[in-house]
Order: structure tokens, then sequence, then C-alpha cells
């Protein structure tokens, strides 16, 4: 086993070389909840003394108890000659074998050097350091890290992600020089961000964004093929491009962004909390009575469809296109829903037969009815021909409430007439002494 020091002898150069790519691929974030992160580098063919590279655990949330790690290269172009490990470290719980150009590396009991992340604000925290020597000049290679094993302090197993490093042997680095434009207008947009990917999985590297220009050079690339992309608030997101950098070369890439539109969204009748959904997407936003920008759609003929729901009522929905740059203002209606049960209300009145009426409509029956109503305020009368109604009367009915009312009929003002008992027999007199009178006036004649 290979004596295990720490505080390797490293050229400054190249340590500032390693800590800035190593800088660049922690400020991109995680590829995953937990990621383990080997430098990338280049070195200086068979340089002595050798260059040592770190590997990193992005977050420990529960904590690291203990690892186990194998680091691997192509040895035509490199060569692994040792490990090292942090000085905080107990050296008699890291070990590491070195075996056909891999190191395999162990550690175990480290909960106080790797606690959780609570207790720890100062991650990314480094594992081990792997040392390597250059064998091909002119020349790059992966180095590769496998996580055989990982425990949290909990004794749950952590499984991270693993970002490989690339390593170049007096490689001269190369450059990407990067342009972003405005499609429609041509012209130059600062300000925009840009990220760098090698094509073998290795974290994105944040590089700063463009200048007045609208470009921005960006050095030290190991040679390889890259993927680049740009971003900038208020314009869609473009596709990823790929460019290939080779040794003491810039190599130029660029992109047109599309300006996005935005919509301004108001709702009725309510005139706020209701959630804003665009494309079956919640936006995060509710209507304000101001109205609620939701910033961020690509312009005309693409057309959006936006959905406004609030606890209650039906769903708000409708089609809209926005144009480029600018801000369409879009109301949407929603209707009120109610699951309330019915009250009834049992009327009666007498005289019976009386038309029943429920806040001045016509119910269609006749008492004695039972009639369903909405909870709440309700005015209930009846009407009877010749009859006069005491008056309505308003009540207030709560959800499967039942109500007895009775009314009482009185007579019109204005009497209907009627014959006298003797009457009609007096009249069936009158007419047959009219009758016998013609008769005998006719025997007469």
């Amino acid at each position: 086993m290979a004596e295990r020091k720490s505080g390797i002898g490293v050229p400054v150069k190249l340590m500032a070389i390693a800590a800035v790519l190593l800088g660049l691929v922690a400020c991109a974030g995680a590829v995953s909840a937990q990621t383990v992160t080997v430098g990338s580098v280049n070195i200086v063919h068979m340089t002595d003394p050798p260059v040592q590279v770190p590997i990193t655990l992005d977050s420990a949330p529960a904590g690291v108890a203990g690892y186990q790690i194998t680091v691997a290269a192509d040895p035509t172009v490199l060569s692994i000659v040792d490990v090292k490990f942090p000085d905080r470290m107990n050296a008699d719980f890291a070990t590491f074998d070195l075996a056909n150009n891999a190191a395999v590396i162990k550690v175990a009991d480290v909960n106080d050097v790797i606690p959780p992340a609570a207790n720890a604000p100062s991650a990314p925290y480094v594992l081990a350091y792997v040392v390597v020597q250059g064998v091909t000049a002119g020349s790059s290679a992966d180095l590769t890290a496998t996580v055989n094993e990982m425990d949290a302090d909990d004794g749950t197993i952590v499984t991270p992600a693993v970002a490989n490093g690339k390593i170049g042997v007096e490689l001269p680095s190369g450059a990407i020089q990067v342009t972003v434009t405005d499609k429609r207008t041509g012209g130059a947009l600062p300000g925009a961000t840009i990220s760098v990917s090698p094509v073998d999985g290795v974290s994105p590297q944040s590089i700063p964004r463009t200048d007045a220009t609208g470009s921005a050079t960006i050095s030290g690339f190991i040679p390889g093929q890259y993927s680049v992309t740009v971003g900038l608030d208020g314009y869609a997101t473009p596709a990823a491009s790929p460019v290939i950098v080779t040794s003491g070369q810039t190599a130029p890439v660029s992109f047109a962004l599309v300006q996005m539109g935005s919509f301004k969204v108001f709702s009725k009748p309510v005139t706020s909390g209701a959630e804003i959904w665009i494309d079956g997407r919640d936006t995060g936003k509710a209507t304000t009575a101001a109205g609620t920008a939701v910033p961020g759609y690509e312009p005309a003929p693409a057309t959006h469809t936006m959905t406004l729901t609030l606890v209650g009522y039906s769903c708000g929905i409708g089609s809209y296109q926005t144009t480029p740059g600018g801000t369409k203002a879009v109301t949407l209606t929603m209707t009120r829903q109610t699951n309330e049960i019915p009250g009834i209300i049992n009327v009666d009145s007498s005289p019976q037969q009386a038309r029943v009426y429920v806040n001045g409509e016509d119910t269609g029956y006749d008492t004695p009815a039972s009639v369903s109503v909405s909870p709440g305020e309700n005015m209930v009368d009846v009407g009877l021909d010749g009859y006069v109604s005491q008056g309505g009367l308003d009540i207030t009915i709560g959800e499967a409430e039942t109500r007895n009312l009775f009314f009482t009929l009185e007579p019109s003002a204005v009497p209907i007439p009627e014959f006298p008992t003797l009457a009609v027999p007096l009249v069936t007199l009158l007419g047959l002494s009219l009758l016998v009178v013609l008769v005998r006036a006719r025997r007469r004649a």
C-alpha cells in the first residue's frame, strides 16, 4: 500500500486551475440530491511532483459515516500514483489500494468529519485527493469514479450521482466564444447566462454573462466536445448547441433568442384569489384586483390555454396569443357553484287550493303543498281568486331544514251577488202566471 501523506506539494498554478474548474462545477448545482464530483485539470507531462485532483461530495443531508470509491483512468494517458486524505480524517480509518491504474478508496468513521448538512454549512466536502501523473503528452482522459458504497450517519445507504473529471496532459486549452442576439431585431443581448457542459456528463459550468456586445469568450477548456446553452429573462430558452474545442483555438457558437410575451390576468365576479394555470401548468400565481402578470410565454402564432380555478366556482377557461415583448390583458369569468342541500317549506291555507308563490315566482303548486327552496332568505305568499292574502312572509331557512307555513285568506271587499232562498219559487210562479195569461189571450183572439 502506498504511503499516506497529507499536504502534498503541488504547483500553485496547477492547483489554481483545478480550484477554478472545481468551483465552476460546484456553482452549477448538483446533478442530483447528492453528487460525487471528480475535478478536471490540465497537467504537465511527467510533472514532478504529481498533481492531486479533488473528489468532493456536494451535500450530506443525513451526514456520512463511511464510503468506498473506486477511481480509474486510461493508463496510456495518465497514471494514478497515490491517494491523499484531508488532515481532519482519522488515518486509522482512511485507506486505499492501488492496482491496474485504479485506486480503491476506503474511509470509515467520519461521522464528525462529514456531519448532517444542518450542522455543517461548509459543503462541498473533500472525500479524498487522487494523485495523477501524465504519461502521454498531447492527450486527455476521463478520471472516472464509481461509488461502491456510501452510508449515512443513520445507517441508510446513500446512492449519489457521479460527475467524472477530465484530465489533459500538456494539452493546450481552447476557448469558446458565445454570441447572443434577438432573433426579431438582430440586436445584441447583453446579460445572457451561459452554461457549458462536456458531453461526457460532467456537471455544467456556470460562465459569466454576455457583455454589452452580446458576446462572451470563455477560455481554459480541455479540448473535446461540449454542449452550450444560454438563457435570458423574457426570452425562450433555445436548444443546446454542440461545439468542439481544439487546442489553442477559439470555437464560436451563436444563439438567436425569441422574445416572449406575457399575460396580465383578471378574474370575475371574484377579483382575487383564483389560481392561474396555463397550458395545464400551475403558474404558482393567483389573480388580484389589479391584475396578475404572468411572464414567459412564446409569441404568436402559439396559442395558450388559460384556466382559472377557485373553490366554489366553475373554472374560467380561454385561449389566447401573446405578442413578442408585449403584455396581453385577459379577463376570465367563473360561475358560482353550490352543493347546498335545499330546504323544504310545507304551505297550507284556509281555504285551500291557493296557488303558492316563492320570491314572487309561481311554483305551480296549490295548497297544501311542499316546496323546495334555496337556503337563505325566501319570501313566500299564496293567492286565490276572490280572496285576499294576509301578506307574504319572509323566512330564513337553512340547508335541509323544513318549515311549516299557514295562510288565512279573507274574502275580497266586493261581494259576489247571491239569490235569496224564496226567489227561485217566486220567479217560477210568476213565469207560470204569465204563460197562462198569454194562452188565454191567444184563444180569445
